[in-house]
């Protein structure tokens, strides 16, 4: 039996016999939806059951469409529609393995585009191929370069996310041998820099996953988890490594304050990297909370002037990438209105993301709540940059 099909019996059989009695037998998304809401503790297997279920019956393009969904019904899916996203990106890499169609859009970039570092995980599990990484990445940049910006990026990331990720046991208990094959790829893998360092950034990332789980015994220090990007010869691995703990700092510490404090020991150099990519990774926490996240943004006010406006903006990039899709831009917003000082800076922020981020016609109706929530003179300024886009 191939490797593919094997895949797909395994996702079939994984929708669990308490998911199955839950959902209802029409195709009526929204009963379905409610049927986990209700199940209690069972309430994110469920989720995820049904986005592969769906993803399975009825094709990718749904499933995303079923997370959208989701999402705007159940606003603590955003602690956990990331690694749905991985999930999606695991089972593409079945029809790509087996010379189909994966149908690519815009809706690959839902959730911190996750789908891609899920594929290519997926991808170096199973086959390991680095060519077969470098033509889907070229692939997906043929199909959508010139409509989301940020997405070739986002598949080298996941070459070294998905490199690393399988890196030999025999290493776990030395950082530096752990991630040294995965930054040697990366190295190798394109004449473009940012191609490397978008790959560097993809193995710190599964470098600072790893520290947080003791199997690896990779014993980094939470009081100095810069250590191993101050090792880094090569300027590009040592911005992505300071860029990729983002996660790591905030997870071993209480408070956004407490993380940001922490960020403030990266090289001089490095610093604003460190503080923009962690204040973007707490936008991901923040968004599952109710009330008005505009409050993280006052601790941005408590670090040296030089930085808070990289905090500003580091933040509202992440309530667009991680934010509710098709409406990522609604919340970035009222967070924005209720900033105070950064006001101005987190709109900045927030319309780049956009540009950046996601499709034509959610560009277009983001400059049309810009005008009506934040008046005529940024309504007209959204509309320019995104012309330009």
């Amino acid at each position: 039996m191939s490797h593919g099909v094997i895949i797909g019996s395994v996702v079939i059989l994984s929708i669990t016999v308490a998911t199955w009695l839950l959902l209802p037998r029409s195709a009526d998304s929204s009963a379905s939806i409610d049927a986990c809401i209700e199940s209690g503790p069972y309430k994110e297997q469920c989720f995820q059951d049904l986005i592969m279920k769906a993803s399975v019956d009825e094709g990718l393009e749904v499933a995303f469409d079923r997370m959208s969904e989701i999402y705007s019904r159940d606003r603590a899916f955003a602690s956990t529609c990331h690694g749905a996203t991985h999930e999606l990106g695991r089972l593409a890499y079945d029809l790509f393995s087996h010379q189909e169609e994966v149908p690519l859009s815009e809706k690959t970039s839902y959730c911190g585009f996750g789908f891609f570092h899920g594929f290519l995980e997926e991808l170096f599990e199973t086959s390991g191929d680095l060519s077969e990484a470098r033509e889907f990445c070229e692939y997906v940049d043929l199909r959508l370069q010139k409509t989301l910006l940020g997405v070739s990026f986002a598949c080298y990331h996941g070459i070294g996310h998905g490199v690393v990720d399988g890196t030999d046991p025999e290493l776990w208990n030395d950082a530096g041998r752990y991630i040294e094959g995965g930054l040697a790829l990366c190295e190798s893998l394109s004449d473009v820099e940012e191609h490397k360092e978008r790959c560097a950034s993809g193995v710190f990332n599964a470098l600072a996953i790893a520290y947080e789980n003791p199997k690896y015994s990779l014993g980094n220090d939470a009081n100095d988890p810069f250590a191993i990007c101050r090792e880094q010869e090569r300027r590009y691995a040592r911005e992505a490594c300071y860029d990729q703990m983002n996660g790591y700092l905030a997870h071993t510490n209480a408070t956004f304050a407490d993380a940001l404090r922490v960020a403030l020991t990266a090289e001089e150099a490095y610093t604003y990297v460190a503080i923009h990519s962690l204040a973007g990774y707490t936008a991901q926490i923040a968004l599952p909370n109710e009330g008005d996240l505009s409050s993280y943004m006052r601790d941005c006010e408590q670090i040296p002037a030089a930085y808070r406006e990289g905090c500003a903006k580091g933040f509202a990039t992440g309530l667009i990438e991680f934010g509710n899709p098709q409406k990522e831009h609604v919340r970035a917003i009222e967070t924005c209105k209720g900033s105070g000082v950064f006001e101005d800076v987190c709109f900045h922020g927030v319309m780049n993301a956009v540009k950046d981020r996601l499709s034509p016609d959610i560009k277009d109706a983001f400059c049309v709540h810009v005008r009506a929530e934040m008046g005529l003179e940024r309504g007209a300024l959204c509309e320019e940059t995104m012309r330009s886009a």
